[in-house]
């Protein structure tokens, strides 16, 4: 197959002083219910992870994406259920379960770049139940603390944490919290990078109980008998949409996010939570409300200004600062679903009716937060995004970090001929925009959401274009 590799300078900031090179691997098929996943770079070897059906296989690349190599990966017993995947520079892990004789198996295999097999660990076997167990992972920051959670009838929590280069079950604990229910209270599951977790659930954030709305924290150590259960009250508010990381640096759980008018359809400003966990009454609750003129940018200049806030946003992410506080980031985002009648084949003779659905992605908001709760700046990184019937697969944004600055690598329009912007933010905002990449004549439909940052330079992008699969490098 041939392989196409192009490459291309784009001028930079005068102080950067470095040009950006694209490379392309070939392109291979891709099955309706295909399952992908980059695993970053092992060995100097960049690793792809796909799954068909109940096949496990590992691609492995150069670092000029040429030269590819198929691997399959044999693992115990078939109908397996594949929960996660982590790497370090010199080895990958994979984490499944299967069922044997009607009792769970969880286990992990590790393996090198050759995809040879190093190690492997049962790392628990829950018996016969009348529902067996289906667990999600959640990963440290440094990728070698593995939470695994099942939910069991909706009310409690079954979690392992895994040391994933040791191979090394730390500890198991079940969660019960009081009036628990998943769908309704669950928000997140924070991983500190010492094996501490954090299990966050939301309580009573609705109009006619917002005296009682709060955040309830369950946390759990090594070597603790039974988790510490606290809580933060939202002060007699309401919020909007919220993002927790936590920050191993500074040892705190950190969360920014949007708070609402009484009917939940407006964001009215911006709060921030930064709490202790080992001392929970140590912690800081900001809000502040947005400026009318602020508002007026987001909603767009035609229309009239007003203090109502605005809707159609969330929040996808944030960075954390050294100094404890944050960078919020939010995106301008709306689904219009609308009814197509068109006629049916001739054998039924009959209009039928379906849905289409518009995706729009728009600005992203971007703001800078002291560890006060005070606003550092604020920023509106401008882009328009639609497609129809695609899931959005194409919109939205990677976030590349450097020390220096972050890059928002985005498609300008979604189409095939297409151009990939990038805006720059420094530590002290004022962004810059520029086009780093043109993808005509190149088949490519670059799938932003699905990228990894291999390096401090480096970013591997999917690309999805009619079923067929490529892999693109950007290298700064």
């Amino acid at each position: 197959m041939k392989q196409h590799i192009f490459s291309f300078l784009v001028l930079l900031f005068a102080f950067q002083g470095i040009a950006q090179e694209v490379k392309m691997s070939e392109e291979f098929s891709m099955r309706t219910d295909h399952h992908y996943e980059i695993i970053g770079k092992v060995n100097g070897k960049i690793l792809l992870f796909t799954k068909d059906a109940n096949e496990f296989m590992v691609h492995a690349f150069d670092e000029d994406l040429k030269n590819s190599k198929e691997t399959k990966i044999e693992l115990d017993r078939n109908y397996l259920r594949f929960i996660g995947i982590t790497s370090t520079p010199d080895d990958f892990t994979i984490i499944f379960s299967h069922k044997f004789k009607g009792d769970t198996y969880v286990k992990a295999h590790k393996y090198d770049s050759k995809v040879n097999l190093l190690d492997s660990m049962t790392i628990k076997v829950y018996e016969r139940r009348a529902f067996s167990p289906v667990f999600r992972m959640v990963k440290s920051q440094n990728q070698e603390m593995g939470l695994l959670y099942n939910i069991d009838r909706e009310k409690v929590i079954e979690t392992l944490m895994f040391n994933i280069p040791k191979m090394e079950l730390l500890w198991e604990y079940s969660y019960e919290p009081k009036e628990f229910y998943y769908r309704r209270d669950f928000v997140d599951f924070l991983v500190g990078n010492d094996g501490s977790s954090h299990l966050i659930l939301e309580r009573d954030n609705e109009r006619g109980k917002k005296s009682q709305n709060r955040f309830e924290f369950y946390s759990y150590n090594i070597g603790e008998a039974t988790e510490t259960a606290y809580m933060v009250s939202f002060k007699d508010m309401l919020w909007y949409d919220v993002y927790f990381e936590y920050d191993n640096l500074n040892n705190r759980i950190v969360a920014g996010g949007f708070y609402a008018n009484d009917f939940l359809t407006k964001t009215l400003g911006y709060f921030y939570l930064n709490i202790d966990p080992k001392d929970n009454k140590n912690y800081t609750l900001s809000f502040q409300e947005f400026d009318p003129e602020f508002i007026h940018e987001v909603i767009g200049k035609h229309k009239k200004m007003n203090r109502d806030g605005f809707a159609e946003v969330d929040i996808q992410e944030i960075v954390l600062r050294s100094d404890g506080g944050i960078l919020l980031i939010a995106e301008r985002n709306r689904e219009y679903v609308r009814q197509n009648t068109a006629m049916s084949t001739a054998y039924s003779g009959q209009n039928q009716v379906g849905n289409q659905v518009d995706y729009y992605f728009n600005d992203l908001l971007v703001f800078s937060i002291h560890p006060t709760g005070a606003l550092h700046w604020q920023d509106i990184l401008h882009k328009k995004q639609y497609s129809q019937d695609d899931d959005a697969l194409y919109s939205s944004y990677f976030l590349l970090k450097t020390r220096s600055s972050l890059r928002f690598l985005y498609n300008d329009e979604i189409k095939q001929e297409n151009v990939v912007n990038e805006y720059i933010l420094t530590g002290i905002g004022k962004p810059d925009r520029k086009n780093i990449m043109n993808t005509a004549g190149a088949e490519l439909m670059l799938v932003m959401r699905n990228a990894l940052q291999i390096s401090a330079d480096e970013v591997i992008i999917p690309s999805e274009r009619r079923r067929q699969l490529k892999l693109v490098k950007l290298t700064y």
